[in-house]
């Protein structure tokens, strides 16, 4: 192991992780999302594996902000490894407690933005989630997700998730725009008698 005290820096950067979150989300960038993981890893140094320090410092977090993810499994993060494992409603309470938070702007504004940017820069186009819907895809040969924000016609901000496994992700996507549609177009009835 090397002598701290004669290393020296080589390379670094005054961006802010926001940045970097803003490419990680709105194009799905995978690159940043494994280097942004291990960087959080390194940075808390729970452990010596950058991996296993990003996962202990993570369910922390969820832990200390009450979001429970039974049966959770963190390998990678980009999202590509077929053994993550995550339910919709941790992520739900993810987005909710994301949304409260002093960055929950910034995450936010990091999300794609359905028939404008993005990976959704092509769906829900001319609908009443385009352009309203803020979301994160993911994708793998037999998964679909997707979760984000989306306001109703009240007003009224929703948090959603859709995790899809089968053969056929496409057919799952469809789905996805349709609910969101649906969704988007919700509004309370107010009659007066």
């Amino acid at each position: 192991m090397a002598d701290a005290s004669k290393l020296r820096v080589i390379a670094e950067t005054g961006r802010p992780i926001t940045e970097f979150i803003y490419e990680l989300n709105k194009e799905s960038n995978n690159f940043i999302a494994e280097h942004v993981m291990k960087a959080i890893g390194a940075y808390t140094k729970e452990n010596k594996l950058n991996l296993e320090s990003y996962r202990k410092s993570l369910f922390k977090v969820l832990e200390k902000n009450y979001i429970s993810c039974p049966g959770c499994a963190i390998n990678d993060g980009s999202g590509l490894s077929r053994r993550n494992l995550v339910t919709a409603s941790s992520l739900i309470r993810i987005l909710k407690t994301s949304y409260e938070s002093p960055y929950g702007s910034a995450l936010d504004s990091s999300f794609s933005i359905a028939g404008v940017d993005g990976t959704l820069k092509k769906r829900m186009i001319a609908t009443v989630a385009g352009g309203n819907l803020r979301g994160k895809t993911g994708t793998l040969r037999n998964v679909s997700s997707l979760a984000g924000y989306v306001n109703t016609l009240d007003g009224e901000l929703l948090a959603f998730a859709f995790i899809f496994n089968g053969n056929d992700p496409g057919l799952y996507k469809q789905i996805e725009d349709d609910i969101c549609e649906t969704i988007s177009q919700f509004f309370y009835f107010n009659e007066e008698y």
